[in-house]
């Protein structure tokens, strides 16, 4: 009975880090998002590989099957640039850095599992700890320099776009996405006439501003 309730678990736990993980992807494909993916993807492996041991391995297969399906599923319209783009093209560009990141998350995770092993000395459980978690963090340090750096420029950027809404004329949707050739979050506050202000956010300072075309 409990080793049945563990295998329950053990699928339950896959079924949710798959669905997580999936939703990264999603992220990536709508809003070109790669630093959250940096930052989240190791994170969901590292926890997987926690509450799964060497079956957390199995979410890469997972997620490389529910991003498949949802890829044919989804119009490709739906993600930014991506016009006139094929489904498999797509897959090819976004699945093999989900998969690099949730790996690197799940060797994480398997080195803070080695803290969990009572026959081993108190030093060493310590240091297998903090490197997993220096590993999971360590793409986000070395890349932005802040593991919190897309929820802050996301955050900031619609705080910034809240001075626009006004009650005589509101917002109608603030837009946020990363850009690869601008290397920073770009915004987009589209109005209820549908006119849009592009927003900037500086990495180094923090600072949103309006772009002037």
């Amino acid at each position: 009975m409990k080793e049945r309730l563990k295998k329950i678990m053990n699928v339950l736990y896959l079924v949710i880090f798959s669905i997580a993980a999936l939703w990264e992807y999603m992220q990536f494909f709508m809003y070109y998002d790669l630093p959250q993916i940096v930052v989240i993807l190791p994170i969901i492996g590292l926890l997987a590989a926690v509450a799964l041991k060497k079956w957390s391995f199995l979410l890469l297969g997972t997620t490389t099957l529910m991003a498949v399906v949802f890829q044919f599923i989804e119009d490709p319209q739906d993600g930014l640039g991506y016009v006139d783009t094929s489904k498999i093209t797509i897959i090819l560009k976004i699945l093999p850095a989900v998969l690099l990141f949730l790996l690197i998350g799940i060797v994480a995770g398997l080195l803070v599992r080695m803290a969990f092993r009572k026959d081993r000395h108190i030093s060493l459980r310590i240091l297998f700890c903090g490197l997993g978690v220096l590993l999971a963090l360590a793409a986000g340090i070395v890349l932005f320099r802040n593991p919190l750096y897309p929820f802050v420029a996301r955050h900031q950027i619609h705080r910034y776009a809240q001075k626009y809404d006004k009650k005589e004329y509101p917002v109608s949707d603030v837009v946020v996405y990363y850009s690869y050739t601008d290397l920073q979050y770009l915004g987009r506050v589209v109005m209820s006439d549908g006119v849009i202000y592009p927003l900037s956010h500086d990495m180094k300072t923090g600072e949103v501003k309006e772009e002037r075309n």
